[in-house]
């Protein structure tokens, strides 16, 4: 069971070497996707670990616009090039940490081949409030003067948006455990249908929403599993989720999940894992 963990990351170069640390493991590689805002050479010494690889496109990136969809298949694309025999394709963030052991999380994807660990759900009938993400648009990706003006007046003046391609939305998590053929097949469904590429790069929060969609609607459809594998907390009911502590212990230790997220530098927590998935 060979893994490649694609990271994106943006600062805190500690706390993702403390990550990668954590999944070491002889069939698991590591691919850093680096915000393109921020100076690499604090990141240059993580390429000294085993088995890690610097992803060579960067962009900037900013939240909620296309650029983190943009950054995703960049990375994604280069690890297929590297035409590695993987059995999945990981994607995490910097302040992600794992909950159970490494060799574990291998043994359970092994068991379960071919099998895309990506939240997803129907946006029309399941996740109404993600319906403007659908019918709006937004020109976040676009740096333009007036951004937010114009994109009101578009909106005011042009019917509601509609996917092409008779596509049904679908949306969830923006992390998942999938295997290369379903990152194959949404880089080949982009190149093949540039409507459904200029369609997300208006899309807010596109990163929750276009892998859902396309392997929703994809001769994948049932492979896919609703599960992420991930533990994240949405009680705060914020634009980001909660930032897990030690007051989440009792909840870290009981999920059945293999990763969660999020975690500041150097908090106690992790420790507390790192002991948890020890056995101690």
């Amino acid at each position: 069971m060979r893994i490649a963990h694609l990271i994106t990351a943006h600062a805190n170069p500690s706390q993702l070497q403390r990550l990668i640390e954590s999944l070491q493991h002889p069939d698991a590689d590591f691919y850093l996707c680096i915000d393109g805002k921020v100076s690499l050479e604090q990141f240059l010494p993580l390429t000294r670990l085993p088995r890690v690889t610097l992803i060579s496109q960067r962009i900037p990136i900013h939240w909620g616009t296309y650029s983190i969809v943009q950054s995703t298949l960049l990375g994604v694309r280069e690890i297929l090039l590297t035409r590695q025999p993987y059995d999945y394709i990981n994607l995490l963030s910097g302040s992600d940490y794992p909950l159970k052991p490494t060799a574990s999380i291998h043994e359970y994807l092994a068991a379960h081949p071919r099998t895309a660990f990506i939240n997803h759900r129907a946006i029309y009938t399941h996740w109404p409030a993600a319906v403007y993400r659908i019918d709006h648009y937004d020109l976040g990706h676009y740096a333009i003067p007036y951004r937010e003006t114009f994109q009101a007046l578009i909106n005011r003046a042009l019917p509601k948006r509609t996917l092409p391609n008779k596509l049904e939305p679908y949306g969830g998590s923006a992390w998942f455990t999938i295997p290369p053929f379903c990152a194959q097949y949404v880089l080949e469904y982009l190149d093949k249908h540039p409507s459904v590429h200029r369609f997300f790069k208006f899309t807010w929060g596109a990163d929750e929403v276009l892998f859902q969609t396309i392997l929703a609607n994809s001769p994948f459809r049932e492979s896919m599993n609703t599960s992420d594998l991930r533990y994240i907390d949405w009680s705060e009911d914020g634009p980001s989720p909660k930032v897990l502590t030690l007051d989440d212990a009792l909840a870290l230790q009981t999920t059945e999940a293999f990763w969660a997220r999020k975690f500041l530098p150097g908090t106690p927590v992790l420790d507390y894992l790192d002991e948890l998935r020890q056995g101690k």
